[in-house]
């Protein structure tokens, strides 16, 4: 038996955490899993960016950008929802080539190391906030902003184009022409925003694309929701986009197969196919059989065709795209959805996450039938994971993480925001490590191997950690890609400020070793 000892000295004491870990590596043993205490990182680890104001709930949302301001270092955002007295602000925060030894200050953003983006009054950001890609051709990371509930909850999606400079403290509405792009809801109270998404390089233009999705859009029944795609433009969108008027030129529109589906809920992308095109993936965490609440995730596959608008998620056949469904009642299957290689095998496959203590990685391949149930996934298909404890609800996120280990394979993060590890409802977020060798049908996180991945756990009652995980880009500047995680609800500082981690990546050691060994 092989182990091996981290330190990881807290931020508030000088006692040192100890994290003694062992790896069986001549046998198949069942080892504990690594656990990690988010308290207890050590600057060399990561470091933990705190809200301002009590009740901000800073960390509601956290993504990598890519570089924003094209100095060549990768940027991230976290996002305080009730910030500014509700208006909600966005923090972007410009990578450092020596990395942050001393962590980072909100208060100190002044346009130079990053700066805070607000709503305007009374929209609120209202959960989403991501990285877009690269939507103008600049080569500089754009970024994009979900306010669902602005104009009398209608919605509102605007990108926001990366700069060389920017001022310390931004508003939406007042940046000028050129630096923003917005859309409104095309119908009454469709609450469009409540998901987005960088959607890469869909229709093949050489142009990152965005997702947004909408739960409360009627076009297919109240609620069916829908989700739109709009193609990136050089030199930028225009000053506004009216989404009622895709065309299939600029974008187009997809609509969920029936009323109460929810389509929209979560969108993502990924090449699952392996065709070179990025592939949109869309979460309806309530359709299936009509008040059983299962839920499907549904994957379209990118092509350069101008593409019929609106299209209906119910006309997936295998050819243009397929779902991914259950027939387990009240799964919500599609309230998460992201993509990762986890196998290694060039496919991205496909990460689904439910409100049933459970996620699906569903492997990626160049054909697939119309339907895939994942009660067949079977260890070479793809695989179920369940969560450690009934009622964290692992799943209610999932996200490809990049390479955390080292080890050049995709590592997945699931959120389980409702573990009580710490305290009730503090939360955690494990890492699961991707590797090449056969897996099996199902991985407990209850009884999972040390190898197989880690654990970050929250600091106290409460913290809700891993409603939002993402992959952090490189912000240390290593070489190693970085995970960002938040805990909303956290009150180290003040009640309910929130707090967002950055956790460094790290090289492989023997345990890491292909993920496994």
């Amino acid at each position: 038996m092989s182990c091996f000892t981290r330190q990881f000295r807290t931020h508030r004491t000088a006692a040192t955490f100890v994290l003694f870990v062992c790896a069986a590596f001549a046998t198949d043993s069942v080892m504990a899993q690594r656990t990690i205490a988010l308290s207890a990182l050590a600057p060399d680890a990561g470091f933990r960016i705190d809200g301002l104001a009590d009740g901000d709930l800073l960390g509601i949302n956290s993504d990598a950008i890519g570089d924003f301001n094209g100095d060549g270092l990768d940027d991230f955002l976290v996002s305080a929802e009730e910030a500014q007295g509700g208006r909600g602000s966005t923090y972007v925060v410009f990578g450092r080539s020596n990395g942050f030894p001393d962590g980072i200050s909100l208060e100190q953003l002044d346009g130079a190391n990053g700066f805070r983006l607000d709503g305007a009054p009374y929209e609120g950001f209202n959960h989403r906030a991501r990285g877009a890609g690269d939507v103008n051709g600049d080569r500089r990371g754009d970024l994009i902003l979900g306010l669902s509930s602005s104009n009398g909850f209608d919605g509102r999606a605007c990108v926001v184009y990366g700069q060389a400079t920017m001022d310390a403290i931004a508003t939406i509405d007042t940046l000028p022409s050129g630096q923003v792009t917005c859309m409104d809801g095309a119908q009454l109270y469709e609450n469009i925003g409540k998901s987005v998404a960088a959607l890469g390089d869909f229709n093949g233009d050489g142009l990152d694309d965005i997702a947004i999705g909408t739960v409360h859009g009627d076009f297919a029944g109240a609620d069916s929701g829908s989700v739109y795609v709009i193609y990136g433009r050089a030199p930028n969108l225009g000053r506004y986009i009216a989404l009622e008027a895709l065309d299939g030129v600029q974008g187009f529109r997809i609509d969920g197969a029936a009323a109460d589906d929810r389509f929209g809920i979560s969108v993502g992308s990924g090449d699952i196919n392996g065709d070179g095109r990025a592939d949109l993936i869309a979460g309806a965490e309530r359709a299936g059989v009509p008040g059983a609440m299962q839920g499907t995730a549904y994957v379209l596959f990118g092509n350069d065709r101008r593409q019929d608008t609106p299209m209906s998620a119910a006309t997936l056949d295998g050819s243009r795209g397929f779902t991914i469904h259950t027939d387990t009642s009240f799964a919500f299957l599609g309230r998460a959805v992201g993509s990762a290689d986890v196998n290694h095998d060039g496919y991205d496959d496909v990460l689904v996450g439910t409100l049933q203590n459970r996620a699906y990685v569903v492997h990626g391949a160049n054909t697939f039938p119309a339907h895939v149930d994942v009660g067949a996934l079977n260890g070479r298909n793809g695989f179920r994971i369940d969560g450690a404890q009934a009622g964290d609800r692992a799943g209610e996120s999932i996200a490809g993480v990049g390479d955390v280990n080292g080890d050049s394979i995709d590592d997945i993060g699931l959120g389980a925001q409702y573990a009580d590890a710490q305290g009730a409802d503090a939360g955690q977020v494990h890492v699961v490590f991707g590797h090449t060798d056969p897996r099996t049908a199902t991985l407990s996180l209850a009884t999972w191997a040390d190898r197989e991945g880690f654990t970050l756990v929250g600091t106290g009652a409460e913290d809700y950690c891993g409603l939002n995980i993402g992959r952090g880009g490189d912000l240390n500047h290593d070489g190693i890609v970085d995970l960002l995680l938040s805990c909303h609800g956290a009150s180290t500082l003040g009640a309910y400020r929130g707090a967002a981690y950055v956790i460094h990546g790290e090289r492989p050691v023997a345990l890491f070793k292909n993920g496994l060994e």
